[in-house]
């Protein structure tokens, strides 16, 4: 008793609901309310992510002139767009990209001139 009320009743099953019930018939609550936790784990793990990008976007725009934070949500690009508005957002990404490969390629350099340095030393 001490486990499985408070199992059932943390998986939504009502309390009257409880007492017609025995452990077999209380499986498929715990495989339901397993799967609304996993979902639920993955939403957060797809929303982290997405959170990541947006620092990601924010720091290039931070470091490099180019490089421009979106205007709007990603994903909200998916309404139609004029050819215009299209030509300006592969300006934009592409400037985007630049950026990044702009301080990838700096932090590659630095790299690369501390360990030919760190060669002549020995």
């Amino acid at each position: 008793m001490n486990y499985w009320l408070p199992l059932s009743l943390r998986m939504g099953v009502p309390y009257s609901e409880f007492w017609r019930l025995n452990p077999r018939k209380i499986k498929p609550f715990i495989k339901a309310y397993q799967d609304t936790l996993e979902e639920n784990q993955r939403i957060e793990n797809v929303n982290a992510w997405r959170q990541g990008q947006y620092i990601k976007v924010a720091i290039a725009a931070a470091l490099d002139k180019r490089a421009k934070y979106p205007e709007q949500p990603f994903g909200e690009e998916s309404r139609e767009k004029t050819p215009e508005e299209i030509d300006e957002l592969v300006s934009k990404r592409a400037q985007l990209f630049a950026a990044q490969m702009e301080i990838f390629n700096q932090k590659f350099k630095k790299a690369e001139q501390a360990s030919s340095k760190s060669g002549e030393n020995t």
